[in-house]
This record gives C-alpha cells, sequence and structure tokens, in this order.
C-alpha cells in the first residue's frame, strides 16, 4: 500500500463507528434533506412503475403526498420496536432478542442488535418493489463472483429445510442482490462509518470496509458475499449508487 492509500486509510479508520449505537446513526441519516428528497423521488418512481405495470392509468399519489408518507415511515420506525424473546431471525416486524447467527450458538452482543436493528428498521422506510430497485442496484455487482457452496447450503437450509441446494442456491442469490437487501447492506457500511448525513462514501470506504467490517462488528449477515460482489469494474457504479439512492 503505497503512502497516499495509508494515509486516505488513517482518515477513513477516525471515522469508524465504534462505539455509537447503529440505530440512531440511521435515523439521523434518514432526516438529512438531500437522503429524504433521494427516498422520496424513488418511492414516486416506483409508486409510478407499479400503476403502470398494472394498468392502472390515473395515478394517485403527488411527489408532497410521497414525501410525506417517508416522513410517517421514518417516525414510525423511530418510535415502536417490536421485540421478543425467541430465537427466531430479526425481521422488519420484530426483533427477537434470543437469535443466533447460523451456524453458532452466541447470542448478539448489543453492538450486534444495534446493526440488525438499524438494517431491519431501514426496511420499514424504504419500501420499495423488488424487481423496481434491483434493476437501478444491478451495474454495482457482479453476483458471479459469490461461491454458493455447502456452507452457504446449510445457513439457507436453517429457514429452508426442505430446499434442495438449486433451490437454496436460487433463494440466496435472489434476496442477497435484491433492491430492498442491497440498500440495507449498504445502510450497514454508512452507519459503520458513523455517517449522519449525506456524506459522501467514497472508495477509501470500500477498500477500507472489504478489510475490516466483519472483523470490526462481528456481523457477516451476508455481508461477505455482498462485498465480494463489488468488483473493480463494478466500484463507480457501486459508489454513484450509494451515494444516490437515499441510503
Amino acid at each position: 500500500m503505497d503512502k497516499h492509500a495509508e494515509s486516505n486509510f488513517s482518515l477513513v479508520e477516525t471515522q469508524v463507528n465504534r462505539e455509537g449505537n447503529e440505530t440512531e446513526v440511521l435515523f439521523a441519516r434518514l432526516r438529512d434533506p438531500a437522503i429524504k428528497a433521494q427516498m422520496a423521488e424513488l418511492a414516486y418512481q416506483n409508486a409510478q412503475d407499479f400503476y403502470l405495470k398494472n394498468n392502472t392509468k390515473i395515478f394517485p399519489f403527488t411527489r408532497d403526498e410521497i414525501a410525506a408518507d417517508i416522513e410517517r415511515r421514518i417516525a414510525e420506525a423511530e418510535r415502536v420496536t417490536n421485540i421478543s424473546f425467541s430465537s427466531d431471525e430479526p425481521d422488519d416486524r420484530t426483533m427477537h432478542l434470543n437469535y443466533c447467527f447460523p451456524g453458532t450458538k452466541e447470542r448478539l452482543s448489543a453492538g450486534q442488535k444495534s446493526i440488525i436493528e438499524a438494517h431491519e428498521k431501514g426496511h420499514n422506510v424504504r419500501y420499495y418493489n423488488w424487481d423496481f430497485f434491483r434493476d437501478r442496484f444491478a451495474a454495482g455487482f457482479d453476483p458471479s463472483m459469490v461461491v454458493f457452496g455447502e456452507k452457504e447450503y446449510a445457513e439457507e437450509r436453517t429457514s429452508k429445510p426442505w430446499a434442495t441446494f438449486d433451490e437454496a442456491k436460487e433463494s440466496f442469490f435472489r434476496y442477497l442482490f435484491s433492491g430492498n437487501e442491497t440498500a440495507e447492506r449498504m445502510s450497514q457500511l454508512k452507519n459503520y462509518f458513523g455517517m449522519k448525513g449525506s456524506e459522501e462514501f467514497t472508495r477509501e470506504h470500500l477498500e477500507y470496509a472489504r478489510i475490516h467490517y466483519v472483523a470490526d462488528t462481528g456481523t457477516d449477515n451476508r455481508m461477505s458475499p455482498f462485498l465480494l460482489a463489488v468488483i473493480p469494474e463494478t466500484e463507480d457504479a457501486f459508489l454513484r449508487l450509494i451515494n444516490s439512492m437515499g441510503i
């Protein structure tokens, strides 16, 4: 690594959110005017796309109404956290406090719970259609770089015990590279660096996260294959997307 790269890495390292609550970081960023405007525009385009595909001639929402709904969703997600003490996987409805990552018997730490909570609350705010959003993120990734093997198959079968290898593989890739999941893993990266506004996520941030994110956080909710799919040929698109899609 040359001295310029080392200097940039030193700067990026100081931004890592090692102690802060990631849900608080998320909501600070979602209330940034530039981020909210990006989310509202995407939600408007998503709604238009849905109505056009369903042959509905009258589009019933204005941009102002969409923006107001985004604001309502932010407030609701910030105000309400449903919890249970089950070992089920957390989702956008409930945080299950006794959940363990697949293949382990260790309950999540407070920091890991914060990461997962922020991820799930992001889903409550960004409610785009999977196909609409996936198509817009596709340029940032090369899924062919991700290997689906026996380890991944075993993890998939924790929630789909009936799945064949091919069924689990298809489910894995469809899920991981859906637009909704792509957005929330991008959001995890911004939370990791404590970004509370519309700060630029740079190539240095991306490279630092590739090396350190999983080790620092102990959280690999498919972040390893997610980052592996960002290759040199897709990096420019990835950076454009993470900085323009209301993340």
